[in-house]
C-alpha cells in the first residue's frame, strides 16, 4: 500500500528483486507444519491452549502500545505531505489507494 501511495506522490521506490536460488535465504518453509486453526486447541492440549491465549493477549497489548505512536506519526505526516504535493493531489491519491 505504501509503495503505491509513495509512487503516486512521485517518489521512486524500487521494486524488490525476486530472491535468487543462489542467494542466501535466512528462512525456509521446508520444515513448516500447517495446522488448521480449528484443530489448534486439540493439537496443543489444555496447557498449550492456555499458553497460547496468554500469548495472544500479550501480543494484542503490545500492538495497542505500538499503534498509538504510529497513528500519531501518520497524523503528523499529513501536513508535510500536503505541503509537498498539494492538498487536492493528496486527497486524490488517498482515495485511489
Amino acid at each position: 500500500m505504501f509503495r503505491s501511495i509513495l509512487s503516486r506522490l512521485g517518489f521512486a521506490i524500487p521494486s524488490p528483486s525476486p530472491p535468487s536460488s543462489l542467494s542466501y535465504q535466512l528462512f525456509t518453509t521446508q520444515f513448516d507444519l500447517e495446522v488448521d486453526g480449528a484443530q489448534l486447541a486439540k493439537m496443543l492440549g489444555p496447557a498449550g491452549e492456555q499458553e497460547l491465549r496468554e500469548y495472544v493477549t500479550e501480543f494484542e497489548r503490545a500492538l495497542t502500545r505500538w499503534s498509538v505512536p504510529v497513528d500519531i506519526a501518520a497524523i503528523e505526516a499529513v501536513g508535510p505531505l500536503r505541503l509537498a504535493v498539494g492538498a487536492d493531489r493528496l486527497t486524490r491519491i488517498m482515495r485511489e489507494a
